[in-house]
C-alpha cells in the first residue's frame, strides 16, 4: 500500500485523492479508449462522493491530467454531463 489516503475528512471539507481509469468488476485498469477511461474515473468519483452523502454539485475543483491534451475534446463532454449545465467547478 502506498503513504497516501483515498479520502480524507476535514471538518466540512472532504479531499478525494486522484483516480486511474480501472475496470472495478473485472478489478484490472482499462486502458485505450479515453471516452470509456473517464467515465470510469467520473463514476468511481461519483461513489466515492455518494459514500459521503455527496454528489458532484458539491465539488468546488477538479484536476485533470492526460497524456495528450488532444484528448480534452473526448474528455469535456463526457466530464460536463455529471454536472448541472452551467454549475462547473474550477479546473486544471
Amino acid at each position: 500500500a502506498s503513504p497516501y489516503s483515498h479520502v480524507v475528512v476535514a471538518g466540512d471539507l472532504i479531499c478525494l485523492s486522484g483516480q486511474v481509469a480501472a475496470d472495478g468488476a473485472a478489478g484490472r485498469q482499462a486502458l485505450g479508449n479515453v471516452a470509456a477511461e473517464t467515465r470510469a474515473v467520473m463514476e468511481q468519483l461519483k461513489a466515492t462522493l455518494a459514500a459521503h452523502g455527496l454528489g458532484f454539485a458539491d465539488v468546488v475543483r477538479v484536476d485533470i491530467h492526460l497524456v495528450d491534451l488532444g484528448d480534452m475534446r473526448i474528455v469535456d463532454p463526457i466530464y460536463g454531463g455529471y454536472f448541472a449545465p452551467g454549475r462547473y467547478p474550477p479546473r486544471t
